[in-house]
């Protein structure tokens, strides 16, 4: 070990060290197959320009940072937008300023050819998260005005504890049944029954132009959502590189009114079901209803035994995914650093106060 280390943008021959260097930092790395694969299609390939630095000590990498570029709508306009993800730093140089550096470079290098409106990142690691926020002017930094809630639908609840090596099992089982029978007296007298025979769910393999009008028209709905068009939702879901995800479209006498985007995930032996996006027409609630039904009959036809959706506390839809048997589980905590750059003092402002039905944040907005 070197003195001093270095830090400069990504060249091509670092892709196998720094392949090794996220799978010895992260799990979900560790276990991926086709690690390069995924890791050009996720940073070179992606519709806009991404940012990947590295840390240098006499010739071996040592640290990592990729941020990815997309487009944010915001208010009434769409923003340049960056996701900060997999900074990892090797073990053995932990605590001597990799990390800083490396998001230095990356910022100095967004202020000189890049105008980015918008910037967040997520973290559950207490050391980033303290030092972001130190690093951040509070005048910048905005939470969401809900946090985000974790939605989860479990049918045998033991066999889910016993996979997921969940500790205190007998305190988790006793929570999970409560929360579960609670929620099943509650729909015997609230929940709403809707008339779904309009409705068809039909497969969605490709994102053609047409689907630009159903954003077109569904945008409006929100003050804050990442741009959902085409090109972008072609690459974050119908690339296999990225992922093998399960596309339905809701048609409603023949007129597209909504999608879902599901993913089946493996831990060990264990399939999870993953509500990854779901859009639809303003004031469809009963589409709503449609589209978590079908997932839920996608995953059950599979044998899945959990399926998770995130989203914001206090959503009306919230409501749709209680009704079909969901509840609240109570997760790790994840710090949401989200930063506001240059941006007009009406629009953070609106932002600031968003409610949360205008807010669009799900698993599908980050990787």
């Amino acid at each position: 070990m070197t003195e001093k280390f270095i830090v400069r943008p990504y060249k091509k021959g670092d892709e196998e060290p720094i392949i090794e260097l996220l799978k010895n930092s992260f799990p979900a790395w560790a276990n991926r197959n086709k690690a390069f694969d995924y890791w050009k299609w996720k940073y070179l390939d992606a519709p806009m320009k991404s940012i990947i630095m590295v840390g240098e000590d006499n010739g071996k990498i040592i640290g990592v940072g990729h941020d990815i570029t997309y487009k944010t709508k915001i208010g009434s306009s769409i923003y340049v937008s960056q996701y900060g993800d997999d900074y990892a730093t090797h073990q053995e140089y932990r605590g001597l300023g990799v990390y800083t550096d490396i998001t230095k470079a990356i910022n100095k290098i967004q202020e000189d050819e890049m105008r980015i409106n918008y910037s967040y990142s997520l973290s559950t690691n207490p050391i980033i998260i303290n030092k972001s926020r130190q690093d951040i002017d509070d005048k910048i930094k905005f939470q969401f005005t809900k946090p985000l809630t974790h939605l989860i639908r479990v049918k045998d609840i033991q066999r889910h504890i016993d996979n997921k090596f969940i500790n205190k099992k007998k305190m988790a089982l006793f929570g999970y049944t409560v929360l579960k029978g609670m929620n099943r007296i509650v729909n015997t007298f609230t929940s709403k029954k809707y008339d779904l025979s309009d409705y068809t769910i039909e497969d969605l393999k490709y994102f053609d132009s047409d689907f630009d009008i159903f954003w077109d028209e569904i945008k409006d709905n929100y003050n804050f959502i990442n741009e959902k068009r085409s090109e972008y939702l072609n690459y974050r879901y119908c690339d296999p590189r990225g992922g093998r995800y399960v596309i339905k479209k809701l048609i409603e006498k023949g007129v597209f009114i909504g999608l879902i985007v599901l993913e089946l995930k493996k831990s060990m032996d264990y399939y999870e079901g993953y509500i990854v996006d779901l859009l639809t027409l303003s004031n469809k609630t009963d589409a709503v209803d449609a589209l978590v039904k079908g997932g839920c009959d996608f995953f059950d036809a599979l044998g899945v035994n959990s399926i998770h959706y995130q989203t914001l506390k206090g959503q009306t839809n919230n409501e749709v995914f209680l009704k079909n048997e969901f509840i609240n589980a109570s997760t790790p905590d994840v710090f949401i650093t989200y930063t506001l750059i240059d941006m007009p003092e009406a629009v953070s402002s609106l932002l600031k106060t968003s409610p949360p039905d205008k807010i669009y944040f799900t698993y599908g907005s980050y990787f």
